[in-house]
């Protein structure tokens, strides 16, 4: 029985010393186990819990680190919505058709008071509450900035539509429309820095002698279910490595949209709004998505797989960020705590190599797996840490124990080649008595004794699995490591705010690790997935995995 915190707050001093001895002594018993109970919790940390070491006080970051557990910190995006200057694409008038309405704003500021009913009594008003980005009915504008025009492309037709008669390049045509595109120039041998180029594009018509106008028009993709707010044309003023360079800004070095404008208008001399830079954004998200079938597909052929998750929120709602981790593929999914997305990638019959993960139950449906040794020594330390005699005793031998094993199949690796399962034979002594342990804790009275101990027990021979094998890995080291990356992501921007940001941000986080640890240049990656996919060309595949 445990004192609860209405009983504590009538426990005074007068109450004690009006108890007596036979009264007060169960009484200071329930006050002991409180305290120790309280004390282990308050002495928890990232080196004897599952707690992530982002949890840390600042003041406790110079602690040394543990030698045999990698740290893990568990990782945004935000989908700013604000005005933007980006052309959506060709009228029929040939001028760019934005997506501004000429209705007048709607004004929170002058509500009217409500009058209660029978009363005659002024009800309050709940403030509305503003939705972020550019408002419904606000006056937009166009691009004030002017840049000088470098290069110009002439789009013009060849054949008639209808009768397919050749159309001489030298016959008359008429420009109907065009846009202007803002581009990163590549970058040649002589050359150091950035330049900025400005391509007109001029598209035109031309009437057939059949008496038909064939006119040419810039690509735009069909809509998609999944992308109703993210146009994919190659009507953009952003030009396709000038938007790898935003992916880039925003998802490997973790700036925000205005961070972004800023550092354009600074260190560039370009003006980009909030808005622009969002689409952009969104843009590339989509424009990669034919790419999740071949990460999928590298993910199921995989012979081993590191899987982990972190919390995310979308729209202030909690979500969870999964990571799929091998050799030379990283993919990401945000959906809820739950076997849906487990089952969906790995659980569907065509994936058969390993699984690395934490001890979470849903991660037991397959039994071809591997657990991590780093959080059963966190878990470990703290036990031996305890304030109770007798868990600090038994935590102190299972960390003991499993800190041998472990330095037993380091060592192991280091040798020469040795007979599957040498180590389980010259270890059996240890292995019994670290069972021996766990089936005495097996109903210890001490919560979190209990509970490692079953766990233990529970996954007894996935967790002894390195040392009949050595070579496999011993810790979620890789998945945590590749997730570091976004929890840090995650606390600057606080997630994101629609289910097309989140997708846009999964995919794009997904070809950006996987770039990274196959070694290819990420900017011309993505600079050749959005071209071809503004034009409606065939995508790259992924990079090439290195030998």
């Amino acid at each position: 029985m445990k004192l609860s915190e209405h009983d504590l707050k009538q426990i005074d001093k007068d109450t004690l010393l009006g108890l007596s001895l036979e009264q007060l002594t169960p009484l200071a018993i329930m006050f002991l186990d409180d305290l120790k109970e309280a004390r282990d919790r308050l002495n928890q940390n990232a080196n004897n819990s599952s707690r992530p070491s982002g949890s840390m006080a600042p003041w406790e970051s110079g602690k040394e680190p543990d030698q045999s557990v990698h740290q893990q910190e568990n990782g945004d995006l935000v989908d700013e919505q604000e005005h933007s200057d980006e052309q959506e694409g060709p009228s029929s008038t040939g001028t760019a058709v934005t997506n501004e309405s000429n209705a007048p704003p709607v004004s929170t500021d002058d509500q009217q008071t409500p009058i209660e009913e029978n009363t005659g009594i002024e009800a309050p008003v709940a403030p509305l509450k503003r939705k972020a980005g550019k408002q419904l009915g606000a006056a937009g504008f166009g691009r004030t900035q002017k840049l000088p025009v470098t290069k110009i492309v002439h789009h013009v037709t060849n054949h008639c539509v209808i009768c397919k008669h050749y159309l001489g390049e030298y016959d008359v045509q008429t420009a109907w429309t065009g846009f202007y595109s803002i581009d990163i120039a590549e970058r040649t041998p002589e050359q150091t820095g950035i330049v900025l180029i400005n391509t007109k594009h001029v598209f035109y018509e031309q009437m057939c002698s059949c008496g038909h106008h064939n006119r040419v028009e810039p690509y735009v993709a069909m809509p998609d279910i999944n992308w109703l707010k993210t146009n994919l044309s190659e009507w953009r003023l952003v030009g396709p490595r000038l938007a790898a360079m935003l992916v880039l800004l925003s998802k490997r070095y973790r700036n925000s949209r205005k961070l972004i404008s800023e550092f354009l208008l600074v260190f560039l001399g370009l003006e980009l709004s909030v808005g622009t830079i969002d689409q952009t954004i969104r843009e590339a998200g989509r424009s990669i998505t034919p790419l999740e079938d071949e990460l999928i597909s590298d993910i199921e052929k995989a012979a081993l797989v590191y899987v982990d998750e972190t919390s995310w929120k979308e729209a202030g709602v909690l979500r969870w960020l999964w990571v799929f981790r091998t050799l030379t593929t990283v993919f990401f999914m945000v959906g809820k705590r739950d076997r849906t997305i487990f089952c969906k990638l790995l659980l569907n019959g065509r994936f058969n190599g390993i699984v690395m993960s934490d001890g979470w139950v849903v991660y037991r449906e397959y039994a071809n797996r591997l657990r991590c040794w780093a959080h059963l020594l966190r878990k470990a330390r703290g036990l031996s840490e305890s304030c109770h005699f007798q868990t600090s005793k038994a935590g102190f031998l299972m960390l003991g124990l499993l800190t041998t094993f472990q330095d037993a199949i380091y060592d192991a690796r280091n040798r020469a080649e040795q007979p599957l399962g040498a180590l389980v034979i010259e270890y059996q002594e240890k292995i019994d008595q670290l069972k021996a342990l766990c089936t005495t804790h097996y109903d210890s009275t001490h919560e979190k004794l209990r509970a490692f101990a079953r766990e233990l027990l529970k996954d007894w021979d996935i967790i002894l699995r390195p040392i009949h094998d050595p070579s496999l890995p011993l810790t979620n080291n890789d998945a945590e490591q590749i997730l570091r990356h976004w929890v840090i992501d995650r606390r600057l921007s606080h997630g994101t705010r629609t289910p097309e940001g989140t997708r846009s941000f999964t995919l794009l986080a997904s070809v950006i690790e996987t770039c990274r640890i196959r070694g290819a240049p990420i900017w011309d990656f993505l600079t050749q997935v959005i071209d071809a996919a503004r034009c409606g060309r065939q995508l790259p595949s992924l990079p090439v995995v290195p030998v």
